[in-house]
């Protein structure tokens, strides 16, 4: 706790000062400042012995053990300071009313500023308790999402390399091609995608490198692949290896490859608010039902960094499949 107050350091002067200036008020008369200055100056320590010393000590020392022992220790140091405060006639000095009437004063100061410090040490373990909680939420999301990108990578790389070791397997011309295509996807990987959020026309750029990959391959659709992207520009970002993952998904569960009328199309903008809209749609492999571990973790990632603030359909019928996506411009 102790820490902490150094924090606050200009907000206990401004407290004190305030403190000091009210109780002043009440002991300046117009006719002698050094001496009222004197007696607020002592009345305003014990209230500052009565604030910190709770605040301190009496505080953290019980906060583990039942209340009515808490409320003891008050009472006996409430006791303490009384025999101090009247065993030096402060009372007469401050105050000039008899004991008693003196002795309940005293005691209700007591207890308000008791209460003060009770309420600034109980603001303080919230605030604390909400930071780590945010702290804490913000480490959990991380690490997912490190994860979810771990689980990315190398099932993309692994894809990439099938396709290359099928050239290499019959000696195509394409292979050195496909070899540089898919160094240019895997310094993305190792330098881009590893940052928080990318500008969107690296992301564009990555899906042409890998169209561009896939069109060396023996596609029998491939007059029926297009791309399309339109009012991109770098100042809107979004986060790495999210669009990729709709369209390594689409090579793999479309029919292109041995459908000479199968079809892929791609159209990636930004409207006039900023949105971000991507939308592929593909011909289908009847026999392929499942969705594949590439949308199941885009879907994961889209809820880590967005939290619901996004829009996802998915017209999945017998001859096609349509992905529409609508993302916030910028990743805060």
């Amino acid at each position: 706790m102790l820490h902490i107050l150094k924090k606050h350091i200009l907000f206990h002067f401004l407290f004190w000062s305030f403190i000091l200036c009210f109780v002043l008020d009440y002991f300046y008369d117009g006719s002698n400042l050094i001496q009222a200055l004197k007696h607020a100056g002592i009345e305003c320590t014990f209230y500052a012995l009565i604030a910190y010393i709770n605040l301190l000590i009496i505080l953290p020392f019980f906060k583990e053990k039942p209340k009515i022992i808490y409320i003891i220790s008050l009472i006996a140091f409430l006791s303490i300071l009384l025999s101090i405060y009247l065993g030096l006639k402060l009372d007469k000095v401050l105050m000039n009313y008899d004991t008693t009437r003196n002795s309940i004063s005293f005691s209700l100061n007591f207890t308000l500023f008791t209460i003060i410090s009770y309420l600034y040490w109980f603001l303080i373990l919230f605030f604390i308790e909400k930071h780590r909680h945010i702290q804490l939420k913000t480490e959990k999301l991380q690490a997912e999402l490190e994860l979810l990108k771990s689980q990315v990578s190398p099932h993309f790389l692994f894809n990439s390399l099938n396709n290359i070791y099928a050239l290499a397997v019959t000696k195509s011309e394409h292979t050195p091609e496909m070899i540089e295509k898919l160094s240019d996807i895997l310094r993305y990987l190792l330098e881009d995608a590893t940052q928080h959020k990318v500008p969107i026309t690296k992301e564009a750029d990555l899906i042409q490198k890998y169209i561009d990959l896939q069109h060396l391959k023996k596609v029998k659709a491939n007059n029926h692949i297009s791309y399309l992207s339109n009012g991109l520009t770098p100042q809107i970002s979004i986060p790495p290896l999210l669009l990729i993952n709709f369209v390594e998904n689409a090579f793999k569960h479309s029919d292109i490859q041995y459908n000479k009328e199968g079809f892929l199309h791609i159209n990636l903008s930004i409207d006039e608010n900023d949105n971000v809209e991507f939308e592929i749609e593909n011909s289908k492999d009847k026999k392929m039902n499942t969705l594949g571990i590439g949308l199941s973790n885009t879907r994961k990632q889209l809820d880590l960094y967005y939290q619901g603030n996004y829009s996802l359909d998915i017209n999945n019928t017998i001859s096609s499949f349509k992905v529409t996506l609508i993302l916030p411009g910028n990743v805060e």
